[in-house]
């Protein structure tokens, strides 16, 4: 009996290693895994699953990369203190994928309400009347969009091999292949569950809401349907900046996130979220030029003409505001829920964004101008994808 339900556990083990390898397709991004036992042992009993430990983990793994099911990249750990210590990332192959071109993605059993301290460690959540509403609304929430069958797809893409070996997930038409595996088409159907993460021991820092969904690819979102049914998504346009400016009695008109001179808007918005999560200037020109891969000299300048733009608000930069910020989303992503939850229509949040069916986009929007403006007292800018 305790043989079968160790090799239970390598079966749960294995299935978990497979998933999330599956799901970077979607989601085309690293696999992270631990190869230090002691991070096993760290992460809170109450939150470990059983077959989540380090001989089942690495042992499965070190299965998939023999039989070339994966392959890896090792990370690396600083004895110096060094922050830049890094896990291993792992990926798939075509031998893998060439298995599963339709895949069901469950939800990880885990508690609806989690709670992290100052150092992102899970304590244990306070137990209030108005925890208890959450866990409430979460869970039933929870049960009424699991009824829906939510699908994406990956219209013909491609699997190719690299000079390393590793496999690259490219669309055909966006890049010449360099060795073409195979072409088909791949979907995927996703247990649509939430969980919230507050920080900071704080039920006013974070909160947002957690789903196995709202990783995928941004260009892949169109591709959402429920019980067969398309969906669009209206998103709040450069929600956290033009909040800010808000909260401080002013109205920003435009786009904060605008080309300054030598970066492109993707890597103005990645310094403007850098400034606002930042806990200082010093953290903030490390992250970027660590995060933007650029020189020291030019990430400085680039975030001195941020602070310069942006006068009205720049006494909020580098100062961990963010996370604050990041409550705020939460508490409007809720109004928004239960307002389609008691309607009865389904939705997919992706903190600032939010998927309804085709035939609700209209009234998507109205919800999403009338809770901000009841809430921050302006008009938010909204776009439709």
């Amino acid at each position: 009996m305790q043989g079968t339900q160790i090799e239970f556990k390598y079966q749960l083990a294995m299935n978990n290693i497979i998933a999330n390898l599956l799901l970077s397709v979607w989601k085309d991004n690293e696999v992270s895994v631990s190869r230090d036992w002691s991070h096993y042992s760290r992460v809170p009993r109450i939150h470990r699953p059983d077959y989540y430990s380090y001989t089942k983990t690495v042992g499965c793994l070190d299965y998939l990369l023999e039989e070339g099911y994966c392959t890896q990249k090792l990370g690396y750990f600083d004895s110096a203190g060094s922050t830049l210590n890094r896990r291993s990332r792992i990926y798939p192959t075509a031998k893998l994928l060439e298995l599963y071109p339709a895949v069901n993605f469950f939800q990880q059993q885990r508690e609806l309400l989690i709670m992290k301290d100052s150092k992102k460690n899970i304590i244990q959540f306070p137990q209030t009347v108005e925890s208890k509403k959450m866990g409430t609304f979460l869970s039933e929430f929870n049960s009424f969009l699991s009824s829906f069958n939510t699908t994406v797809s990956i219209p013909s893409i491609s699997y190719v091999s690299s000079a390393t070996g590793s496999i690259q997930q490219v669309y055909t038409s966006s890049i010449p292949l360099l060795k073409e595996i195979e072409n088909t088409e791949h979907k995927g159907t996703f247990e649509v569950k939430y969980y919230r993460v507050f920080s900071n021991s704080s039920l006013e820092q974070n909160g947002r809401f957690y789903t196995i969904i709202q990783n995928i690819r941004k260009e892949l979102r169109k591709e959402i349907y429920m019980n067969g049914e398309e969906t669009r998504e209206a998103d709040f346009k450069a929600l956290h900046p033009k909040l800010l400016y808000n909260l401080e009695g002013l109205n920003y008109e435009g786009d904060p996130y605008i080309s300054i001179e030598g970066f492109e808007r993707k890597e103005v918005k990645e310094l403007f979220q850098i400034l606002l999560n930042s806990k200082n200037k010093t953290a903030a020109h490390k992250a970027g030029v660590y995060n933007l891969k650029r020189k020291g000299e030019e990430i400085r300048k680039a975030l001195a003409r941020l602070e310069q733009e942006h006068s009205a608000i720049n006494k909020y930069f580098c100062t961990s505001v963010g996370i604050t910020l990041q409550n705020y989303d939460a508490l409007l992503a809720e109004d928004i829920f239960r307002y389609f939850y008691d309607r009865e229509i389904p939705i997919i949040g992706i903190h600032d964004s939010f998927a309804v069916p085709s035939n609700c986009l209209q009234e998507l929007i109205e919800v999403m101008q009338s809770n901000y403006k009841y809430r921050f007292k302006y008009e938010p800018e909204i776009t439709t994808q």
